[in-house]
């Protein structure tokens, strides 16, 4: 009988595709805080949001996510209310950010994932200087987004919500009171925790 020894990747080749995976998620974290911001002034005003809070929830360091795909990159808690509707209602609105095409498609179920705590969620996509290309949006991710109702953003520059697309629009949910309770307790800090009780009273 003849035993085949397992072939294994030249150790150079195995060094370039560990450092290509760390560059891609140094690129990634490297757009967080311009895109935070990008969302407090833009997106918040553009959509009629005045009582919010957010933060990065990636960077938690070792606290329970309670599972994969459950740590969005980026929260907004918002609380809103209606002139013809009742009371007042907490939004949980969750991004995911990517660097580039090549990782949107992930990405999509990644923001599907969130769909279990979060009344909409959105797949945020960095395509440099994609206002001169033509179909940039990416036909498949838009098609994906468009089925599960997952919102899909391309933009530009980080810091500079004229430059953000909304290509697909978040579908509301209605998420069970209990996941949403959940995800603010593990995810949320303290502090914003408490502005948020102090807004729904």
């Amino acid at each position: 009988m003849v035993v085949h020894e397992p072939v294994q990747a030249p150790q150079a080749e195995v060094g370039t595709a560990a450092e290509a995976v760390a560059a891609a998620i140094r690129a990634e974290a490297d757009l967080y805080e311009p895109f935070h911001n990008a969302i407090r002034t833009g997106y918040a005003p553009a959509n009629g949001i005045r009582n919010f809070v957010s933060e990065v929830t990636a960077r938690q360091g070792r606290r329970a996510t309670g599972g994969k795909w459950t740590r969005p990159d980026l929260t907004l808690l918002a609380v809103r209310m209606y002139t013809f509707t009742p009371g007042k209602r907490l939004e949980v609105i969750t991004f995911e950010v990517k660097e580039g095409l090549d990782a949107a498609v992930e990405g999509v179920f990644e923001s599907l994932a969130h769909s279990i705590f979060a009344h909409r969620s959105y797949l945020a996509v960095h395509v440099p200087g994609y206002q001169g290309l033509e179909e940039v949006a990416d036909d498949r991710i838009t098609q994906e987004c468009e089925r599960f109702g997952v919102g899909y953003i391309i933009f530009d520059d980080p810091n500079n919500y004229d430059t953000y697309d909304i290509v697909v629009s978040a579908r509301l949910k209605e998420p069970d009171p209990a996941e949403v309770d959940n995800f603010i307790r593990q995810q949320i800090n303290f502090q914003n925790q408490e502005q948020i009780r102090d807004w729904i009273r």
